[in-house]
Order: C-alpha cells, then structure tokens, then sequence
C-alpha cells in the first residue's frame, strides 16, 4: 500500500524544495523503510514501542529527501530543514505535540562530516551512516501511516510553521451552523450543474488551505479535487469514499472545521 509519506509528505517536500528528489520509502532492509509484516518481531522498530505495532502492516515507515545541493557540497538547504526537525525534537513532544507522530530524523545541520539526528520517542540524539549528510531520514511511527494530521505535522515542522500557528489551525471552531442552505452530496464527474457548482469551489477553496493543494477554484470535482479530498479524509473511518470521490457529511464536517 501506499501511505501518507509517498502520497502526502513528499508531494509536501517538493513544494518546499522543487530541486530535491525522494530518496525512497518502502525498501526491504531493516527499521522503518520496511513493512511490518515483512519484519521479524525483533526488529527495533517492531519491538520497542506499542505504537509501532500498530496500523497498516504492509507499509514503509521511513522516506528519504535527497538533496542535489548536498551531494555537491553545498549543505545549506539540508542543513535549513534538518535545523528545524532538530529543534522540534529537543523541544520535546509536550513543547511541540507535532513530534509525536516522529520516530526519529537523521541528516546535516552544519558542514562537517557527522550526521545529526534526534530520536523523538526516547528524546536523545541520534545519528547514522555518511548518506544522511546529502538526505533527510524521517521515520514515522508505524500507527500513522494513514494518519493525515501527521503529514500535515511533519510538513509543517519542515515549512518552519510555528507550533502555535499550527495549533490554531487543527483548534478551527465548527462552522456548520452558518452555512447556508442545505449540504449538496458531492461526486466526482460534477460539472456545471445548478445547485452544486457554488458548493464545489467552496470545498475546493476549503481543501486548499487544509490540504496545500493548488486546486483551480473552478467548481469542477475532477481528479485533482478526488486527491485532495481522499488526503483530507485518509485517516477518518466515516469517510464517504475510499478514493475521494465523494462529497458527504463526514466531508463536508472536516472541510469546516470539525477535525478528529
């Protein structure tokens, strides 16, 4: 299966580094890059915490960001975004609750040659081979592999969002009452049909700002709508659809507001 790194976070990453590549996810190894169910029980990222006996068991838990720049010498972009993910883990999880979804971060913060990296479940440094100076490893406890929020926590630590900002977002009241009118079922192939074109813009201009899409407000539920809203719902079980190709309730309650 694919998770919430390939289909959220890394579409996230390239928005904030166009030049940067991705390293990978799922790779038969040991740790985080490798599924579960391909893991014995004694693989560190199995064992040691419950969270991570969690979720989807035929999912990479770990992608790499690759660095051009880097490979060439020039450690100022890793080194902006590993600085970020390092300050976020020494704040600890209570300080900025974005690193609960983390396992652990390995990359370049200066121009030497030791890798920095921080373990958010046991807040203590960590570190890794010499690649990590040229990419990013972030690792992701194995129960959130669905888990929308933490992508959107991941990106957000990266963009240099600050925990407050971040806060106030997920902490929007329910607006439902003030919506006017009744709430339309949405399906993607709506086009230009009375009654519903209003009502698609403004999900559309709502999954902009919750998602990061750069949805053309046009109130036309194509393909591009479909993948905003099936990211929007990923880890909400009341999900109209699978594959967000639909607009119901449960939809419209998170695109106002309402978040798990």
């Amino acid at each position: 299966m694919s998770g919430i790194l390939e289909e959220v976070v890394w579409p996230g990453m390239s928005r904030l580094e166009p030049k940067s590549k991705l390293g990978g996810v799922l790779a038969r190894k040991p740790g985080y890059h490798n599924s579960r169910d391909h893991l014995p029980a004694s693989d560190y990222s199995v064992r040691e915490f419950s969270v991570d006996r969690q979720g989807e068991a035929d999912e990479g838990c770990a992608i790499d960001w690759t660095f051009p720049d880097a490979q060439a010498g020039d450690y100022r972009t890793i080194s902006k975004y590993s600085k970020r993910l390092l300050a976020a883990g020494q704040a600890g999880r209570t300080a900025d609750p974005r690193t609960v979804y983390i396992r652990e971060f390995f990359g370049q913060i200066d121009s030497d040659s030791t890798v920095e990296g921080w373990d958010f479940a046991k807040h203590t440094t960590s570190s890794s081979d010499s690649s990590h100076l040229w990419h990013i490893h972030i690792s992701l406890h194995r129960a959130y592999s669905q888990d929308a929020k933490a992508a959107a926590a991941i990106l957000s630590i990266l963009s240099g969002e600050s925990v407050q900002d971040w806060q106030a977002h997920y902490a929007r009241k329910p607006t439902m009452a003030a919506i006017d009118g009744d709430l339309p079922e949405l399906q993607q192939g709506d086009e230009d049909q009375p009654g519903k074109t209003a009502w698609i813009r403004r999900a559309q201009a709502e999954l902009n700002l919750l998602t990061g899409a750069e949805l053309d407000v046009d109130g036309a539920y194509g393909a591009a709508s479909a993948a905003a809203v099936k990211e929007l719902m990923a880890s909400d079980s009341t999900r109209s659809s699978t594959n967000g190709s639909k607009i119901g309730i449960p939809e419209w309650r998170r695109l106002y507001g309402i978040w798990a």
